[in-house]
């Protein structure tokens, strides 16, 4: 079941991301950080809510809206509520240390990636 809620609300969400992209991303890439920006507040809200109400981590409502919706909305947001809820634990370090490295990993790959696709399609 919990599959099937996951892909449910992943379906949904990156529809929205699709139609957000199409309504916005027009001279500059406003649609991704829109969604990026609403995914963020609404992830951060809904765990919030979930805490306050006692929600387990698996309840199907947050497979639903966050890991489905949310999640295939923008991953920017989960990666935001990581480094909310280490900072949140007073784990700044980490926090800090986890931003950065993503940051630069994530960065130094994607440029690794290109860097091997245009070698790949210049043969």
């Amino acid at each position: 079941m919990e599959w099937l809620v996951v892909g449910v609300g992943g379906a949904v969400g990156a529809l929205l991301r699709h139609w957000v992209s199409l309504q916005l991303n027009h001279d500059f890439p406003w649609g991704t950080m829109a969604a990026n920006a609403a995914g963020c507040f609404l992830l951060a809200l809904l765990a919030s809510w979930a805490l306050g109400h006692g929600l387990a981590r698996d309840h199907l409502i947050l497979r639903l809206l966050g890991t489905g919706g949310l999640g295939a909305l923008t991953t920017y947001s989960t990666f935001n509520l990581e480094l909310i809820s280490l900072a949140s634990a007073g784990r700044w370090a980490a926090s800090l240390l986890y931003g950065a490295l993503t940051l630069v990993l994530c960065l130094a790959l994607g440029l690794l990636g290109w860097s091997v696709g245009r070698l790949i399609t210049s043969h």
